[in-house]
Formats: structure tokens, C-alpha cells, sequence
């Protein structure tokens, strides 16, 4: 007979409370291994590590993303900070078709002028009949129309950098002065020498006797150099004799000379004849009596005239000289090759280019025509930059 296994009575009432709770909840599968799984499944809470992997939500860097915003950056660094790029597209614009040489925005305009073609502001008319009422030039250095069509230089100046200067002397209107001893521009232009100071030395009006001249008849005269008054006043020097520092000073030979002048037999290095002994290097103060290379007979002395300066016997003009600019033994070089008032300064202040140290105007120098080194062929010339044949009238560019 089997044994009859007895179940003890709480065990009963498990298997029945699960049994009840298996029928009622739908949640659960069928078959009771794979429910135990859920069991496992409640492991989900485990993987509800999820939460952590909401990190993600941190991790989605959405929020540095955000750094779009910074990365809308990108877009100010267009230098959008001050206004879109368009503002600095427009700004170069405008800045390239202002950039013209005079400024004033039209100076670069290439146009048809007489028969050639040039910027508006060197085209001048024609006072020649070139081909036109109008032809090309260059204002910088043309004495016809310097710095503007129609200016014109005096006649001992000339045209650099659209200015009309003089060689060594001071610019009023358009001659050439020394200020320093013109009664009619003394120390200025147009300050006159009148009265009782009638006399410009110095660049200042003074008096005959502080001037160190005579006085004969109201009026000032050197009795140095005076043959009218030689010494003092009234003291004529007979003809073919000459003042010189106060005395009538006779020639050597027998040639007939006017009064003022003096034979000699090597005037001005040449033959026997008349001479002027305060000018002439040659018989300076006196027949044969030469000066040294490089001076000048000043009133019967050898020396420096007075715009001038002694340098170890040389002669130089320390406003232009540019190897003794300024003062003696200062040289200008590359860069600042010229002298102008007594400062080295650029060809280009003169209209010029630099070319191997020195100065040329490539609008005429055939052999810079145009830039450094570049010839013209034999029987060419140079005008505004291009060579062109002697025989086509300056028609043909070659």
C-alpha cells in the first residue's frame, strides 16, 4: 500500500494563494518557468541603470551644444561684430576707388587726351599744335604746368614734384632771390630796403656805415669794388685799370681795355686780352692770380660766394649739394639720394624714381623709359613712359 504523503497545512495555503493570483493578474505569461523569468525581468530594475544612462541626456551635450550659440561666433567673427561682411565688402570698395594720387577720386581716370592717353590731371592744352588743342604731360616736372596745368615756372626755375624751386637761392613768385642780400626781398619776399637802410645783409636792412659802405651823393657804395669811387668817393680808376679791395689796379700788357677791366695776358685761361680782376678765377684781384679748383673769384678774392660754403677749398652750395647737405661732409645716399634745403630727401618728393642711387624722370629718360633700365632703341624717344620713333611725329608707340 503507497504512502500517503501528508503536506503540512501552511504549505497548503501557499500553493493556493499562488495559484488564485496566477488566474486573476493578466499581466503574467503562461507557463510558470518563463513567469519566474519576470523575476529575472524585475532585474530591469537593474538596468533601469538607464537612469544613469540618462546621463545621456547629460552626455547629449545638447546643452553644450548650446555652444552653437557660440558657434554662431563664427558668424561675428566675420568681423559681423561691427555689421555684416557686406559693410567690409563695401568699405574696400569704396576705399579702393578713393585711393587715387591726388584724392580727390577721379585723378586715376585714364582718358583720351590729344593722341595719346593719360590721367585727367596731366592733360593740359597745347600751346604747340602736338597733334590737338591737348596733349599729355607730366605736372611733376613740367616748368609749363607745374602741379596744375597752366602754372608756369619763372624762367631760372624749374619743376620738381609740382613745385617751381631755384638751384641754390630762394623762391619768390617766380624768380629766383637771395634773401639774404636782395634790397628788394631782404630776409623775406618783398620786404624792401628803403630809407636810411638801404642796404640787405644779412637777410636784414641796415645802414651804409653798418653795411660797412660809403656814402657818396645818398648812396651806398662799396668803395672795395667801386671804379667810380675806388677807396672813397669820387676816386675814378682810369681806363684799363679796375678797383680791387680799395685800389686802381693796372693790367701787364698793352691791350686797350675799358674802364672796369684789366689787361691780362690769360684772361679766363685764354689769350691776351681784357679781364675782369673781380670775377675772373683766372687773375683774381690782380693778373695771374689763380684761385684753387673748386673756388670762386669773389669781388678780386678767391673764396666762396656768399650763398656758398668752404669746404676744404670746395665751393659748395650745402642747400642742394647732396655731398655736403646740410654742412660740409654730410652725403645723402640710397633712399634719400638728392639735397633739397638742406635735407636729404627721396626722388620721389622730386617727381623721380631711384634708379642705381640716382634720380631719372622715367617719363623722358630713354634710358628708363617707363621704369629702372629699360632703353629705348636708337632713334626713339621717351614721352610719358613709352618709347616712340623720332619720325612718327610722337604718333606711333612702339
Amino acid at each position: 500500500m503507497p504512502t500517503r504523503v501528508t503536506w503540512p497545512s501552511f504549505v497548503i495555503v501557499l500553493i493556493a494563494a499562488s495559484c488564485s493570483q496566477s488566474h486573476s493578474d493578466p499581466g503574467v505569461a503562461d507557463g510558470g518557468p518563463d513567469a519566474d523569468a519576470d523575476v529575472d525581468s524585475d532585474a530591469d530594475t537593474d538596468v533601469d541603470t538607464d537612469t544613469d544612462s540618462d546621463v545621456d541626456s547629460d552626455t547629449d551635450t545638447d546643452v553644450d551644444s548650446d555652444t552653437d550659440t557660440d558657434s554662431d561666433v563664427d558668424a561675428d567673427t566675420d568681423a559681423d561684430s561691427d555689421s555684416d561682411t557686406d559693410v567690409d565688402a563695401d568699405i574696400d570698395a569704396d576705399v579702393d576707388a578713393d585711393t587715387d594720387s591726388d584724392g580727390d577720386g577721379d585723378g586715376d581716370e585714364v582718358i583720351e587726351c590729344g593722341w595719346s592717353e593719360c590721367t585727367a590731371d596731366n592733360c593740359c592744352e597745347s600751346e604747340w599744335g602736338r597733334g590737338g588743342e591737348e596733349y599729355c604731360t607730366d605736372i611733376d616736372v613740367d616748368t609749363q604746368n607745374c602741379g596744375e596745368c597752366g602754372r608756369r615756372c619763372g624762367r631760372d626755375q624749374f619743376c620738381a614734384g609740382g613745385e617751381c624751386l631755384c638751384w641754390g637761392l630762394d623762391v619768390c613768385g617766380d624768380a629766383c632771390v637771395d634773401l639774404q642780400s636782395d634790397r628788394d626781398n631782404c630776409g623775406a619776399c618783398n620786404n624792401r630796403c628803403r630809407g636810411d637802410t638801404p642796404v640787405c645783409q644779412a637777410g636784414v636792412c641796415r645802414t651804409c656805415e653798418e653795411a660797412g659802405y660809403l656814402e657818396c651823393d645818398g648812396e651806398c657804395v662799396r668803395g672795395e669794388t667801386n671804379d667810380e669811387s675806388c677807396g672813397e668817393c669820387g676816386n675814378t680808376c682810369p681806363d684799363g685799370t679796375q678797383c680791387v679791395e680799395g685800389t686802381c689796379t693796372q693790367g701787364e700788357c698793352e691791350v686797350e681795355c675799358a674802364a672796369g677791366s684789366a689787361c691780362c695776358d690769360h684772361p679766363w685761361g685764354g689769350i691776351r686780352g681784357c679781364a675782369d680782376l673781380r670775377n675772373d678765377p683766372f687773375n683774381c684781384g690782380g693778373c695771374g692770380q689763380r684761385c684753387l679748383f673748386g673756388q670762386d673769384c669773389v669781388e678780386g678774392a678767391c673764396g666762396c660766394a656768399p650763398w656758398l660754403t668752404d669746404c676744404d677749398g670746395y665751393c659748395a652750395d650745402t642747400q642742394s649739394d647732396p655731398a655736403n647737405c646740410g654742412e660740409c661732409g654730410v652725403e645723402c645716399g640710397p633712399g634719400d639720394p638728392l639735397c633739397s634745403e638742406g635735407a636729404c630727401t627721396g626722388c620721389e618728393d622730386w617727381g623721380a624714381v631711384e634708379c642705381g642711387g640716382g634720380c631719372v624722370f622715367i617719363d623722358w629718360d630713354t634710358q628708363n623709359c617707363g621704369g629702372c633700365g629699360e632703353r629705348c632703341d636708337e632713334g626713339e624717344y621717351c614721352y610719358l613712359g613709352d618709347c616712340y620713333e623720332e619720325d612718327d611725329g610722337g604718333g606711333g608707340m612702339m
